[in-house]
């Protein structure tokens, strides 16, 4: 409030000046502002580097591999023979809230060993839960890099103490928080950052006069969408260097560390002493057909085993990247030979962008982990739509955050969920991970049989004409999830083995496992004090809408609870959705991790789908 605030006594001051000289200079201000917004054409694009300095244990050779060779890999690490079930984890969007809950699920089940943390195939996430994605790529990287990959790379003697886990008072806690033997920890401490004041200095301020270099027609300062990734850049080195550097600001040695690493460039298992790497789905939305612009470690719409094609409806951060229009009828636009990031040499166009190839030139055409999770962290107002140039300069696409298409990221793990087992024969589960609160029951009316809840519309409101159009296309998104999810159980339903003889009523006996038993969904919960929880047997669909007693005896939950002690019910109906989150709502959402009906499935399926076949928690 007092960054975005100080506006007012600048504007004051202007409209002072105004009376006294008897000139409109607000006017003029705001038509300054249009015509410089209208002429910086390449203010809001997004930043492209040059590929990596070096090539660590934890850079692979190449920007992107296939996904057959991204299954073997998986499989050189986890079938020994025999193949456990691979985990996908959605993330859905919701600013510093999703990235931190994302991050505390995944944490918590990395804490459980390396055999968990290596089940974990992908994560497909949205906007805000893609930035906890690209941490948690960076982490993972640099532990590999030390050629110690069980053991984070926090430093837990740092100055960034925005974390509740820094607290004095330890006896909140069973063990003491330890950011250097705990994913978990680690996690949460590195995304509890305040990354929102450097957005609101660029929205007040410097995004609104952007200025232009005439020689080569860049920006002279960048827009607040790379003050975002400088902010996530600032957080991650603090807290695992002691310094906080931008990329911009580092030298050559650190410019392949943390979130400055280049996006992709997967390693391969057996130079990372056997470990795991997450492939990952940064999920984001073109401006120009509402379709999904992907930022991925495999090419989307290529083809694979058999000619089957990966997510064959949604773009490929690359393949734009890559794009050149034909100069003439023999001329192929998009040459499948060039490889993403190890471009060829490029010359200059008119406005001093790559625009041919020619020998001798390079075109910048990676780009960093920062960058990825601002593809899809790109929600209204707070961050602008990115451009995205093809080797002509030319603007190909915009995108825009994730949330536009789908806000759950369902859709492109179903894809891949079919993938793996149509045809490679594994039987993946997926966990669903929500960071929106669970209306408290009986605020919305269920009509039963898998139907959707009833809305219960409010009465009119002021400016009704023109907000029921913005609340419609906001609400759109959320009424895709129930499609996508029907899609994503779909693709996790194992038919049965063989027939078997029918039963007394008729009926066949389904030897199978439903899609519904293969999809565990964490959701931030009410949390009840000295009450009973939900009786047992009760489904996990009216689960959801029951307030959920914390129970410390899972092995997940980190918390000292005395339930006597409980006097007050927790319940937040708006978890705040900023990049900047308070102790309180950071204690929230951890205290999620003691929930039954989080965990109580989700421990099962840790037991039983290391060893395939396994059972089925229903």
């Amino acid at each position: 409030p007092i960054l975005f605030g100080s506006i007012v006594i600048v504007l004051g001051e202007l409209v002072i000046w105004s009376y006294y000289w008897r000139t409109p200079l607000l006017l003029v201000l705001i038509i300054v502002s249009v015509v410089a917004l209208f002429r910086a054409d390449r203010f809001h694009d997004v930043q492209f580097v040059g590929g990596p300095n070096s090539k660590g244990i934890a850079t692979g050779a190449a920007a992107q591999i296939g996904f057959e060779e991204a299954v073997a890999r998986w499989k050189v690490v986890n079938c020994k023979p025999d193949c456990p079930r691979p985990i996908l984890i959605a993330g859905a969007g919701g600013a510093s809230r999703a990235a931190y809950l994302t991050a505390t699920v995944v944490g918590a089940l990395f804490d459980r060993g390396p055999d968990i943390r290596n089940r974990v195939f992908a994560m497909s996430t949205v906007s805000g839960s893609s930035v906890g994605a690209v941490v948690m790529r960076a982490a993972l990287a640099d532990a590999a890099e030390s050629e110690n990959p069980n053991r984070p790379p926090c430093k837990s003697d740092t100055d960034q103490l925005a974390w509740f886990g820094d607290l004095k008072d330890g006896t909140r806690f069973r063990t003491k928080p330890d950011v250097t033997t705990s994913w978990l920890d680690c996690f949460q401490k590195l995304l509890a950052g305040d990354f929102l004041s450097p957005v609101i200095v660029g929205l007040a301020y410097r995004d609104n006069f952007p200025i232009q270099n005439p020689v080569n027609h860049q920006p002279l300062w960048p827009d607040r969408a790379v003050l975002l990734e400088e902010s996530f850049e600032r957080r991650y080195s603090s807290v695992t260097t002691r310094q906080a550097k931008r990329c911009a600001d580092a030298g050559k040695d650190d410019d392949d560390k943390g979130l400055c690493r280049r996006f992709g460039f997967h390693p391969h298992p057996r130079d990372v002493k056997n470990a795991w790497l997450p492939l990952l789905f940064i999920n984001g939305t073109s401006v120009a057909t509402g379709r999904r612009i992907i930022a991925a470690d495999v090419p989307i719409g290529k083809s694979y085993k058999d000619k089957q094609l990966l997510l064959p409806f949604a773009y490929d951060v690359n393949e734009i990247r890559n794009w050149r229009p034909k100069r003439n009828a023999n001329d192929k636009p998009h040459d499948d030979k060039i490889e993403f990031c190890r471009m060829p040499a490029v010359t200059q166009g008119s406005d001093a962008a790559p625009s041919a190839d020619v020998p001798g030139k390079t075109i910048d055409n990676c780009f960093r982990l920062s960058t990825a999770s601002t593809l899809s962290a790109r929600f209204p107002v707070i961050s602008p739509q990115g451009n995205l140039r093809d080797r002509s300069a030319d603007v190909r696409d915009k995108v825009v955050d994730g949330g536009y298409f789908e806000n759950d990221a369902m859709a492109t793990l179903a894809d891949v969920a079919w993938a793996l087992k149509a045809t490679y024969g594994l039987h993946p589960v997926a966990i669903r991970i929500v960071n929106d609160p669970v209306p408290r029951e009986g605020k919305e009316d269920s009509l039963g049989g898998g139907r959707p809840s009833l809305a219960n519309e409010d009465e009119r409101a002021f400016f009704d004409d023109v907000l029921s159009i913005v609340r419609t296309l906001t609400a759109t998104r959320s009424g895709h999830e129930d499609g996508h999810r029907a899609y994503l159980e779909g693709a996790l339903t194992v038919g049965p083995d063989k027939e078997e003889p029918a039963v007394a009523d008729g009926k066949k006996k389904f030897t199978g496992a439903h899609g519904e038993d293969r999809l565990y969904e964490v959701h931030v919960y009410e949390l009840k004090a000295a009450s009973e929880p939900a009786p047992e047997g009760t489904p996990v669909a009216k689960q959801r809408q029951v307030a959920q007693k914390p129970v410390q005896q899972f092995r997940l939950c980190r918390r000292n609870i005395d339930q006597a002690k409980i006097g007050k019910t927790a319940y937040m109906e708006t978890v705040s959705m900023s990049w900047w989150m308070s102790h309180p709502v950071q204690a929230y959402l951890d205290a999620q991790l003691c929930v039954e009906a989080n965990w109580n499935r989700l421990e099962c399926e840790l037991q039983e789908g290391r060893i395939a076949p396994g059972g089925t928690c229903r």
